[in-house]
């Protein structure tokens, strides 16, 4: 099969070259540019003069139609970018089909005119700041995007934070060039296809395509790309502590330069939840959080809590979960496993037959995944891939001492537990390392449009106001 992996604006010509993907899913050649400084720098030229000319006209209200409209079109499983997107992007992305094509859903259903506006609103009180000079505290009070915001999207990652990226910057009405997630470059080209497909004129302002980060040979694309940005740019990278080190490098220092480190999620499970008519459906939306996106979202939990003393007990809850990622590791399976992700769970599995033969655990092999239930709380590294650790606790007060020594990783943290005990623990957490987002297990990998991502607002940092006294 054949895709495109890059969108170049209008005119700019480039040397094309084949990307080759292969995995259990298939084969797929992607067309995408020889990555060159001056390729870079001609997309960059043509898509700020685009905002100059168009964008910054355009009322923000009409580009939320236009994206509404662009993901309503790849909703369809009959539009032909989404069944390029569901041919390619299993070979691409390495989740399975069934997979991707919920995440697909999830992803079109998320960039929905409401939920944009809704986002904006929460943002910036009226989103008309963003067209021109409206009332305000300061007397009359307008937004301006950053000039230009250069997205850099790591590898392994969700593929829907590569269109958060660029809706994101669209919305604010900056010229948008993204360097795609090198072993995903499809999803970039779809999207903004898709809004070409709708308003060319919008999509003018955005370009997409892929290199090998920190290669040797693409140094002075790079220099240019980050190193050439100034005081009314952005740099934003999504992507591994390495990844952001190297960019930020490599970054000018009068340019604004934002970083989404990996994060992970943990559960915990009050005794009071724990009954035989609850746990089923309990361990079901657990199931869910941990087995959607093969469990590589930030959110994603890797560790889940449970308290004894309840009808069942943590080892039941184990058992339970276990059997419900069974059922969905065969509707939803998971991916292509990479083989160094193989080669840790391998690895993981002779730890704990150990650990089992010595009484410290038990462990399950749901289709597709992993449980342990670990008595001695030990502090595994996350894998992803539905790896998960269930260790019991006899008072859920245990767990913020017990997670200390990875606080600092914690974005989202799921709570089963009654009404006061959730808030009273919603408040803990929330005071504790980077924790930005307090929910309830089957929520976790659900997540509103206008969250705060990282706990901070989606355009503090990528605004410019300007008061009229």
């Amino acid at each position: 099969m054949n895709a495109k992996g890059s969108f170049i604006p209008e005119g700019v010509g480039f040397e094309p070259e084949t990307l080759l993907f292969r995995n259990k899913f298939g084969e797929a050649e992607i067309e995408a540019p020889r990555p060159t400084r001056e390729l870079a720098q001609q997309s960059i030229e043509r898509i700020e003069l685009a905002r100059e000319n168009h964008l910054l006209g355009t009322p923000v209200r009409k580009i939320v139609e236009t994206i509404d409209k662009a993901s309503q079109n790849l909703s369809d499983r009959k539009c032909p970018l989404r069944k390029e997107a569901e041919e390619v992007m299993p070979v691409t992305t390495g989740l399975s089909p069934q997979m991707l094509s919920v995440c697909l859903d999830g992803l079109t259903g998320m960039f929905r005119k409401d939920n944009m506006l809704e986002m904006l609103y929460s943002e910036f009180g009226d989103p008309g700041y963003l067209d021109g000079f409206r009332k305000s505290k300061a007397g009359e009070s307008r937004a301006f995007g950053k000039d230009l915001i250069v997205n850099v999207f790591g590898s392994g990652g969700v593929p829907g934070l590569q269109v958060l990226g660029i809706v994101n910057g669209l919305l604010i009405k900056s010229a948008v060039f993204s360097k795609p997630d090198s072993g995903e470059p499809n999803l970039p080209s779809i999207y903004l296809r898709a809004i070409a497909d709708v308003d060319p004129k919008i999509a003018e302002a955005a370009a997409a395509f892929p290199w090998k980060g920190g290669s040797p040979e693409h140094a002075d694309l790079e220099a240019y790309v980050f190193g050439g940005r100034g005081k009314k740019d952005a740099v934003v990278v999504y992507g591994s502590d390495e990844t952001i080190r190297e960019v930020g490098k490599k970054v000018s220092p009068d340019c604004k330069f934002i970083a989404y480190p990996p994060r992970t999620g943990l559960i915990m499970i009050g005794k009071e939840k724990l009954t035989k008519d609850n746990v089923t459906g309990l361990a079901r939306r657990v199931a869910m959080d941990v087995c959607m996106y093969d469990q590589k979202a930030c959110f994603s939990p890797q560790r889940i809590y449970v308290e004894q003393g309840g009808e069942v007990s943590p080892e039941e809850f184990a058992y339970a979960l276990s059997n419900e990622m069974d059922k969905l590791g065969k509707a939803l399976p998971v991916g292509q496993l990479t083989d160094y992700a193989k080669g840790r769970i391998n690895e993981r599995k002779r730890t704990y037959q150990l650990q089992k033969a010595l009484g410290n655990a038990e462990f399950f092999n749901p289709e597709g995944g992993f449980v342990v239930f670990d008595r001695k709380q030990a502090l595994e590294t996350p894998i992803t891939y539905r790896t998960v650790q269930v260790m019991p606790v006899e008072d859920l007060s245990e767990v913020p001492v017990l997670i200390k020594p990875f606080e600092g990783h914690i974005q989202a943290v799921g709570i089963e537990a009654d009404d006061k005990r959730f808030r009273e623990y919603s408040d803990v957490f929330s005071r504790i390392g980077e924790t930005s987002r307090i929910t309830t297990p089957g929520n976790m990998y659900r997540f509103p449009l206008a969250m705060h991502h990282d706990g901070r607002g989606n355009y503090a940092d990528l605004v410019r106001w300007v008061d009229r006294i």
